[in-house]
Formats: structure tokens, sequence, C-alpha cells
């Protein structure tokens, strides 16, 4: 069995209070306006931060089924500003015409990462492969598809899941090679090639 490396953000104190007060203030926005999309992918990001997993891939389809992607009103959403919780930084500026596909490509990305932590790695891989059809460049999806690829040749043991799996991780590398996220990528790399040769013709 290849075994890759599984690093997960460390929620400081801070962060963890601060991800319970974001499922607080949710479930108060989703009473008050249940059908706001927004309220939902907020409350999704902060359940699935603070590892209620289940209940966040709920809400993540919930925002999906009511929200309309209405470029017409997309300026009206200033997640950018409000202390966007769940992305840790991952986009930092939006543009009105792209607003509403980094919000589908972070939507996908949040389904794919509950549904990996749940154990649902086909469904996971469905998830992250939409999240990269809204951004081809997300690091995240890529690195998530990688180790879920990988699972899949552990269990499956066929070739194909290897070489998808090191082309993301690739992709990984060419996108953010000096992340704290790098290091562990390389070492999965090294790990996959291993494992494709011993699949070599002598």
């Amino acid at each position: 069995m290849l075994s890759v490396a599984f690093t997960r953000i460390a929620a400081n104190d801070k962060n963890l209070n601060a991800f319970e007060q974001g499922i607080k203030e949710g479930r108060e926005s989703v009473r008050l306006l249940p059908g706001k999309g927004e309220s939902h992918f907020w409350l999704a990001e902060a359940l699935r931060l603070s590892g209620k997993w289940s209940e966040s891939r709920d809400e993540y389809l919930q925002y999906l089924k009511l929200t309309h992607f209405d470029s017409n009103v997309a300026g009206q959403l200033n997640y950018y500003v409000i202390g966007y919780l769940v992305g840790l930084g991952r986009k930092t500026r939006a543009s009105q015409h792209d607003i509403w596909v980094d919000q589908r490509n972070l939507a996908y990305f949040g389904l794919c990462d509950s549904e990996r932590l749940l154990g649902n790695v086909d469904a996971a891989i469905s998830y992250c492969q939409k999240s990269l059809a809204y951004d081809p460049n997300d690091p995240f999806a890529h690195l998530a598809l990688g180790r879920l690829f990988v699972q899949k040749y552990n269990v499956l043991q066929q070739v194909p899941w290897l070489i998808g799996a090191r082309n993301h991780f690739e992709e990984v590398l060419r996108l953010i090679p000096a992340a704290d996220e790098a290091a562990e990528t390389r070492r999965n790399v090294a790990l996959v090639e291993a494992e494709l040769g011993r699949y070599a013709t002598p």
C-alpha cells in the first residue's frame, strides 16, 4: 500500500473560537434568511473547518441549490472583506465578473473536502473535479485529488490512478512551489514515482 502524507491545518484556540462563532452566526443567518444561499455557504465553511463534515456537506449542497449565480448582483457579495473565514487566505480579491466562479470553485472544494474526511472517496473525487472545472489552477483541489487518487490506487492497484495522482501533485508544485504544502507534495511525488518503478519493464 502506498502511503502519502496527509497534513491538516492545525487550528489554534483563536481559530477554533472563530469557527464556533461562525457556526453560531451562520445558523442565525440561515434561520433569518433560509432562502439566501450565501448564509448556507458561510455556515458550511465554519462547520467544515470545525470538523462537522456531514453538516457542512448538507449546507454546501443547499447553497448550490439556492444560488442562481447572477452576475448582476455579484458586486453585492463582500465576502472578501468580512474576515473570509474559510479559505484561510486562499483567495484575496475578485472582480465582479469572476466572483461567482470563485464561489462555485470554493463550494465544490468544500464538498470534496467534506466527503474526503467522511471517507467517501468517489464522491470526493467527483466534487474536486467539479471544483477544478471552475478554477483549473486551484492547488488545493489538485492536492486533494492527488491524495484521493492514491487512495483509489491502494484499493484497485491500477496504474492509471498512480499516474493521475502524480499529475495532480506536479500541478501543486507548479502552482505553489514555495508554499508549506510543497515539501509534502515533493515527498508524495517521490513515493508515487517509486511505486510506478515497480511496474517498469526490466
